[in-house]
């Protein structure tokens, strides 16, 4: 059923029984078209309604590279609650609409956040390929989306559940909207975001005297500034206190200290894992998990691809950090996989003076293990796994390929 006016909608909302009834009774409360939601006052023209205010972050969340949009709109004499360092806390009706573009503009999904006092309500709109409407979903999608422009973008579109799962209350439902993230200027204007809305009374407090620190703010600074702004925004929502079971706390006013030679739950089969290992990337749980797509990929949803620009900026600050030299690993050429015949493989690095130990029989290299010096060629389907040593060094983790020989 059309609605009149969805933000008065969202508003009554927060005392519906609608909203307590389910997935299957939530989204009869969202209209199944964006255009109908009337959260734009032009459609086309993407212009909000009154109200709804855009804003911009410090340190976005990785979403794939995308490019953002944000908008949120307080309901009628609603206040959000200050603090400098803690989250905010906003009002129930509360809403929150994050647009997610391609480079070209072509638009992907716009995802629709009501605050009910609660919990959090989520509604995710895909757009058409055309970009004249985007339609809502009953449930998490992972799709392929190709615009007029001819580009095509793998894109995960999240359930309400997933929307829970990260806004949860123990992270204060709403992520993003702090001190640290708005505390800027936005392009095309004169004040800051923060110091705006408190000229617009959105808080519960006159910040105007109070001023603001200019280094409490997310993605300034070197690299332990960087990793720390990374951790906040992508890690902080479950690890912290109260949240996952972890032993590290990922929240911006935490040290990082606390990660270095922190132990991990799960060490991915590493001897010596930490959540950071210093000065050895390849021990460090949380670059790994940062570099992966499989079940322990990090963040673990609403992506699926790795940030690469970020994982390396990480490894660059764990080789920064104090500590024994470390080899790194072997490189097994070719790459494991299924051959119709004998197969010939080298062991390479990029050390000349290490020495490059391995197995076929599934062990962990040893110092005794048999030492590379020429190609092998199998016949027979086997496991390679070698490790590099150096003395004065810590040895590699091990590499590993299987090759299935096929006749």
């Amino acid at each position: 059923m059309r609605t009149r006016d969805v933000l008065l909608l969202f508003a009554v909302l927060t005392s519906s029984p609608l909203t307590r009834a389910g997935p299957d009774k939530l989204f009869q409360c969202f209209t199944s078209k964006l255009s109908e939601t009337e959260l734009f006052s032009d459609f086309p023209a993407q212009s909000p309604t009154a109200g709804l205010l855009p804003y911009d972050l410090n340190f976005p969340f990785w979403s794939d590279g995308a490019d953002k949009k944000r908008w949120m709109r307080l309901p009628t004499n609603g206040k959000i609650t200050y603090s400098s360092r803690a989250e905010w806390k906003f009002p129930a009706g509360s809403i929150f609409v994050k647009q997610f573009e391609l480079p070209s503009g072509a638009k992907l999904e716009t995802r629709v956040l009501l605050f009910t006092g609660t919990h959090v309500d989520g509604a995710s709109y895909r757009w058409r390929a055309d970009q004249s409407d985007a339609d809502l979903l009953a449930t998490n999608l992972l799709g392929s989306i190709s615009a007029n422009t001819g580009e095509v973008k793998h894109w995960y579109f999240p359930s309400p559940q997933d929307c829970r799962t990260c806004h949860n209350a123990n992270a204060g439902f709403i992520l993003g909207i702090n001190t640290r993230q708005l505390n800027q200027i936005r392009n095309g204007e004169q004040q800051n975001q923060i110091m705006k809305w408190s000229s617009l009374h959105l808080f519960d407090e006159d910040l105007s005297a109070s001023g603001l620190d200019p280094e409490e703010r997310l993605g300034s600074g070197n690299l332990e500034h960087f990793v720390r702004s990374y951790l906040d925004v992508n890690c902080a929502f479950c690890h912290r206190e109260g949240g996952t079971v972890s032993y590290f706390d990922a929240r911006f006013s935490r040290p990082l200290s606390r990660l270095i030679n922190a132990p991990v739950l799960f060490n991915e089969g590493l001897d010596n894992a930490h959540v950071v290992a210093p000065h050895d990337p390849w021990r460090s749980i949380f670059l790994t998990r940062l570099k992966t797509m499989d079940g322990l990929k990090m963040p673990p949803l609403a992506h699926v691809k790795t940030d690469t620009n970020a994982a390396t900026l990480v490894e660059q600050w764990i080789l920064s950090l104090p500590g024994p030299e470390v080899m790194a690993p072997p490189l097994i050429e070719p790459s494991g996989g299924e051959f119709s015949g004998p197969v010939t493989v080298k062991l390479l690095h990029s050390d000349p003076a290490a020495a490059i130990h391995f197995t076929t029989n599934g062990a962990p290299p040893g110092i005794k293990s048999p030492c590379y010096t020429e190609p092998l060629t199998f016949d027979q389907p086997v496991t390679l796994r070698a490790r590099a040593y150096r003395d004065g060094f810590i040895r590699s983790i091990p590499a590993q390929e299987t090759f299935i020989i096929s006749r």
